[in-house]
């Protein structure tokens, strides 16, 4: 299992966490190689939580299957769990947002290209068009007259024990 965790500093705002419904799925997007001949995809590929495919020759339904072009291998993605609590603002080391059960193939690298949301410390407001592709977002929450920010994030793919 690989979990994805995230670390930030968040001003004014709370419960960050990635913009997922049963109708509006957020899709992860991720840079990935062979397990077997480490070849990296020279895209990154993505995926969701709700979708789910089938691997040839093998028993079960994963959030992603791809088979190598150099080595001819198949790998398997699946979204074992996604964080609802989500990244608090009392969070002060990394929390696992996402867990994944991966065979095949290696996640290098997390591309936070989807939308996340969050919610003002202060007031009610809601943040639903959270950007985080460039590891920072600005805002103005407007019921607290106060500026609102998410800075210095840092995802990190880490081993967890079964």
């Amino acid at each position: 299992m690989i979990g994805l965790e995230l670390k930030a500093e968040l001003e004014g705002v709370t419960n960050l966490h990635f913009r997922d419904s049963q109708t509006e799925y957020y899709q992860f997007k991720f840079r990935v190689e062979c397990e077997g001949c480490h070849e990296e995809n020279p895209k990154p590929v993505d995926f969701n939580a709700h979708e789910k495919v089938e691997a040839e020759h093998t028993r079960g339904e994963f959030s992603f299957v791809m088979k190598c072009k150099m080595c001819k291998r198949t790998g398997t993605i699946l979204v074992h769990s996604v964080s609802k609590n989500g990244y608090s603002s009392e969070d002060a080391k990394s929390v696992n947002m996402a867990t994944f059960d991966v065979r095949g193939l290696r996640l290098i690298e997390f591309v936070p290209d989807g939308l996340f949301k969050c919610e003002s410390a202060h007031s009610a407001a809601k943040f639903d068009e959270v950007e985080l592709i460039d590891g920072e977002w600005y805002d103005y929450d407007e019921s607290a007259s106060s500026e609102v920010s998410i800075q210095n994030v840092e995802w990190s793919l880490v081993k967890l024990k079964h």
